[in-house]
């Protein structure tokens, strides 16, 4: 009978938790500077936060893990897997691309152009072709929502104050929800 009791539980806890599929709403988000780094042991690529600033390539990492859990369900069947230890998770709203916006305190000079400051890069028909936008894979386990990435055609043809800049980035979620958050970085120089 124990046996039977202690089988039931941890049927229960397994059904309650490993098959529990999590709902998050995306409240507020984070700017964060990147570098690439390659693991010297695995060869494996990744990201990291530059100590003193970018030096040759400039990477914002948009993280949007601050959110509201708003339900969780359980989905129980004879045919599905469940693993104990980990929830699944979906994020009931998103991040508009087409409403990203990203801003510098300072003019720098871009292919001899002045860019000022206050101009939203991201609707510059010149820079936004030296821009890659990358949507990640697994947001719900702490990776970033996006990765902005400027090519080194950017970086080679942008002269930046060697005084830093404080870069805004902002946008819409796909429930209407204005998202901004600043950021103080030393640019490549």
């Amino acid at each position: 009978m124990k046996k039977f009791v202690g089988l039931l539980i941890l049927f229960l806890f397994a059904g309650t938790v490993g098959c529990k599929t999590i709902h998050y709403l995306i409240v507020n988000i984070r700017i964060e500077p990147l570098e690439k780094y390659t693991n010297p042991n695995t060869g494996n690529e990744s990201y990291r936060y530059p100590f003193n600033g970018f030096k040759n390539e400039i990477i914002f990492g948009i993280r949007g893990y601050i959110t509201e859990q708003i339900a969780g369900t359980i989905k129980l069947s004879t045919g599905s897997q469940c693993y104990a230890t980990k929830q699944g998770c979906v994020i009931d709203n998103s991040l508009l691309e087409d409403t990203f916006s990203m801003t510098f305190d300072k003019s720098f000079t871009y292919t001899g152009k002045t860019i000022e400051a206050g101009v939203n890069i991201m609707k510059d028909p010149t820079i936004i072709q030296e821009i890659t936008i990358i949507a990640t894979k697994n947001p719900c386990y702490g990776d970033f929502l996006y990765l902005i990435q400027f090519n080194d055609a950017f970086v080679q043809n942008a002269i930046f104050d060697n005084n830093g800049y404080i870069v805004t980035f902002s946008c819409m979620t796909s429930d209407d929800i204005y998202l901004k958050k600043s950021l103080d970085v030393m640019m490549p120089q």
